[in-house]
């Protein structure tokens, strides 16, 4: 079990985790940065915990982080191995490695985020081959009823066929006529092509072009010609489209073809681009025993999951469909769509997933499940799972199925379905909610469609139609799902998210990472923070909300700019935060590409609570004006930029800047701190501090421990709006932290003006002084790890971080980015990449210079990635010297 470790830290920065209502993070997207690239996102989840925590976000949603068929380069949802989270047994995954998520664990669990784990329940992907009779049955005995009755064919891509011969199986060289049609005849599989593909143990592939198949080729059954294929090469075929509906393919197999002693015929019949059909091996006619030896092909699929690395989460056959139990292959919960479609009813299936999530819960440390595709098999499955977990201790914070529909009605007939399976003290115990794809469809279309009626938002999703629990429903604007048009909201999301974080009555919101803060998109960053700061301080836990701009709105309105149709405004109340209790809340959107100025009536009555004369203070700061004041015909008038938002609350203006003071002195040697406090602190007000005038990030408390030079502030404001600065303080520590430079020659330090002693080792844990080495710069005589300590005329010190040096006789003539080695530290694989071929020779060498490994690469192609194991080294400074024509190039690492 996962050993806990218990910190006691002194908390600085105001965390928003007291609070009720979540606000989740989905961690990830699509593209990010894996472990086959040489990256560690487990790494960057876990060094952004406090950051993000300090944002407002209280859960965090995880890529899947099992083991993948796709190993260090999968998103994870080709699930293959459970319980292997990476680096235990061999290979990480692309998130990371179980020593990393531990560590990741820790720090989520420090700054108070709950993870929540991505649990695939549907399918698995990457197992060994067996043979499977039941698939044999269904692919054999499928026919027109059958198809008529809507079940399906089985997936032509997910079984391979195989026909033992040599040996003792009276089987060898000979023409074998291999006979294919369509099982059931319909017409809707007439002019689907497949491709076919034979090969023996001995003759694999030729690397011959594929060859394609004639019209009217049955064969003798059609009084027909036929085709020839050989051994390794495709033949491209189609269903016939009537006439015999039989393709016949002639394969002459020699001695020279399969080993003698056994060997193995085995035949592919894969349809392209998953354009699936029903067409089986009917016949195979050979002629050397002169007979239809159809009878004696089997069938494999890839579901022996019995030795997986872990040793654990062992399935076969009977675990997927088809298996002998009622099944149509078709509908929601039995369609093959991903990998392996497992069957949920098999009660091994049951028991092995039951155990899996508890020791996801309880040895892993995860405290939430969001359940990939629930839609894709029972509810009954995932009813009793939260029974299971429940009766055993395990009550999952969040809970949330990814249920891919966008009709609300369906989203809670789903809902209703798994919550009629569960006990009622698990009922109790636990909220399981869904993804409201209904209400995203409509926001996107908000920020998307040109002419379509904002005013939908405000009847659409599982709330505001369904009259579904809030605590019942995740609400989002994207996801890594939504990568392209017309499932993402492109334009302008943050309107989207505006929405979700300022209505607590629709939902948990969870935002989506690359909106978020990503380098490749536009990022929402600071927008969402206030965003979030706005909903804890003011919004949190609303009772009432009153859409006041909806169809046959009882309030008047009078539009000077803008429009109904391209707005959205509305009125929240009774609030369970402690800064607004009492008053009223209202939000604008602003869809237009025009700037929204309007008068519009606002709720004067129970339970809502403003009244003619409040002055509602603009709280983000986006609007035209700074205040709006209920006026004698209840209005208020709002006035925003094109594609805008804000929020108005009753709450008193901040009049005075915050006064900070230091604890100590402010000047002082590297290693010190000191504590910088508000003299006053009004918990609903939002607070950030500023190191030469820019934002460090997390630092959103009324102290801040101060380790670095800079000229210190705070800025005190409601949630971005009426903001204040306080005087500044500035601190000094000294001296200035020193780098090493080098001219490849000589080592330069950064700092001058300053007492030097340059140090040298063969590790970082056997520096020694270099007599005598005491100025500026160095010239090596060696090659190891350099430092150089400094002592200012305050007696104060410090050292620059360790210098590889490399002796190298021969001058690079290539760039140096030519060669890129990444991770650096490593801890299993170093993986390099060259951006140009003619690399002849790669050594690796440790500290001492002994040579560790060398590699040859043969038909490199550039910007491909290749690794080397170092999972078994001891850790150190190890180099790496790429032998080009006239050049080399070294590059050095750190295995930890």
């Amino acid at each position: 079990m996962k050993k806990w470790i218990l910190h006691a830290i002194l908390l600085i920065g105001c965390f928003y985790q007291s609070t009720a209502q979540d606000v989740m993070l989905q961690g990830w997207y699509w593209d990010y940065p894996k472990t086959g690239q040489g990256k560690w996102w487990v790494d960057t989840i876990a060094q952004q915990a406090r950051t993000l925590s300090a944002a407002g976000f209280n859960s965090i949603w995880l890529p899947p982080m099992s083991m993948a068929g796709n190993a260090g380069f999968s998103n994870g949802y080709d699930i293959y191995d459970l319980y292997n989270l990476g680096g235990t047994y061999g290979a990480n995954t692309a998130f990371g490695n179980r020593i990393r998520i531990d560590k990741m664990m820790d720090s989520l669990a420090l700054y108070n985020l709950t993870p929540i784990a991505d649990m695939i329940y549907n399918h698995r992907a990457n197992g060994k081959l067996e043979v499977n009779g039941a698939v044999e049955g269904w692919i054999e005995n499928y026919n027109l009823a059958k198809h008529n009755n809507g079940e399906s064919c089985y997936p032509s891509d997910r079984f391979k066929c195989f026909l033992p011969i040599g040996g003792s199986t009276g089987l060898g060289a000979g023409i074998y006529y291999l006979k294919i049609h369509s099982a059931s005849g319909s017409v809707d599989y007439f002019n689907k092509p497949y491709t076919v593909y034979v090969y023996t143990k001995k003759k694999g592939w030729a690397n011959l072009p594929d060859l394609d198949e004639t019209a009217n080729n049955g064969g003798g059954d059609c009084a027909q010609p036929n085709d020839n294929i050989s051994l390794g090469r495709n033949m491209k075929a189609t269903i016939d489209a009537g006439g015999c509906g039989t393709d016949e393919f002639e394969l002459n197999i020699t001695t020279d073809d399969f080993l003698s002693p056994a060997d193995t015929l085995f035949i592919s019949i894969t349809n392209d681009d998953g354009n699936y059909s029903d067409h089986f091996i009917y016949g195979i006619w050979h002629t050397g025993t002169n007979s239809d030896v159809q009878s004696q092909v089997r069938y494999q699929t890839y579901t022996n999951f019995t030795a997986t690395p872990s040793g654990r989460g062992d399935m076969n056959y009977m675990n997927f469909k088809p298996n002998g139990n009622p099944t149509c292959l078709c509908g929601d919960w039995d369609a093959m769509l991903f990998y392996n479609d497992l069957d949920q009813y098999y009660q091994a299936t049951i028991d092995t997933f039951h155990v899996w999530t508890k020791w996801m819960m309880e040895d892993v440390g995860v405290e939430g499940l969001r359940l990939d595709a629930v839609k894709n098999f029972t509810p009954e499955f995932t009813g009793n799972l939260l029974d299971y977990l429940h009766d055993n201790g395990n009550d999952p914070k969040i809970i949330v199925g990814e249920s891919y529909d966008y009709d609300a009605a369906t989203l809670k007939s789903r809902l209703d379905a798994v919550y009629s399976y569960m006990d009622e003290d698990t009922k109790n115990a636990m909220y399981y909610s869904l993804f409201d794809f209904n209400l995203q469809a409509s926001l996107r279309d908000a920020c998307d469609a040109f002419g379509y009626d904002a005013r939908y938002v405000f009847s659409s999703g599982m709330h505001n139609s369904q009259q579904i629990n809030r605590k019942n429903i995740i609400t989002f604007v994207n996801n890594h799902d939504f990568r392209e048009e017309p499932q993402s909201a492109d334009n302008d999301p943050i309107l989207g998210y505006a929405f979700i974080l300022t209505n607590p009555l629709a939902g948990i919101p969870c935002v989506y990472w690359s909106d978020y803060h990503h380098n490749d998109y536009p990022s929402y960053t600071d927008d969402i923070n206030k965003l979030m700061s706005a909903h804890y301080h003011f919004i949190q836990g609303a009772q009432d909300v009153d859409y006041l701009t909806r169809f046959n709105s009882p309030y008047a309105a009078s539009y000077f700019s803008g429009g109904a149709s391209t707005s959205l405004i509305y009125q929240l109340s009774n609030m369970t935060g402690v800064c607004l209790p009492g008053r009223d809340v209202v939000v604008a959107i602003n869809f237009s590409g025009s700037p929204l100025k309007v008068d519009i009536g606002v709720n004067t009555g129970s339970p809502y609570h403003l009244q003619t004369g409040d002055t509602l203070v603009d709280i983000l700061g986006r609007s035209g004006f700074p205040y709006a004041i209920v006026n004698g015909s209840s209005q208020i008038y709002i006035d925003l930029p094109a594609r805008s938002y804000s929020v108005w609350a009753r709450v008193s203006p901040i009049k005075q800047a915050p006064v900070v003071s230091a604890s100590g002195v402010t000047s002082f040697c590297n290693g010190g701190q000191v504590m910088l406090s508000a003299a006053v602190i009004n918990d609903c007000h939002s607070y950030q501090w500023k190191r030469n005038s820019e934002i460090i990030q997390g630092a959103t408390g009324g102290t801040l421990m101060v380790t670095v030079s800079g000229v210190y502030q705070l800025e005190e404001s409601y949630s971005g709006a009426m903001a204040h600065l306080s005087n500044s303080i500035t601190v000094t520590v000294s001296p200035e932290h020193p780098e090493i430079t080098s001219d490849g020659v000589a080592l330069h330090c950064t700092v001058s003006d300053v007492a030097y002693q340059w140090m040298f080792g063969t590790s970082v844990s056997a520096l020694a002084n270099i007599p005598g080495a005491t100025s500026q710069q160095h010239t090596p005589q060696q090659s190891g790890v350099y430092a150089v300590a400094i002592t200012d005329n305050l007696n104060c010190k410090d050292t620059a971080g360790v210098f590889s040096f490399w002796m190298v006789g021969i001058p690079d003539q290539l760039p140096e980015n030519t060669v890129s080695v990444f991770p650096n530290p490593a801890f299993d694989q170093i993986c390099y990449q060259l951006q140009t071929t003619g690399c002849k020779l790669i050594e690796m060498y440790d500290m001492l210079g002994k040579l560790i490994t060398t590699a040859t690469l043969n038909n490199y192609v550039p910007g491909s990635l290749q690794f080397f194991d170092i999972q078994h080294f001891s850790a150190g400074a190890y180099y790496l010297k790429f032998y080009f024509e006239d050049s080399v190039i070294v590059k050095q690492f750190e295995k930890y």
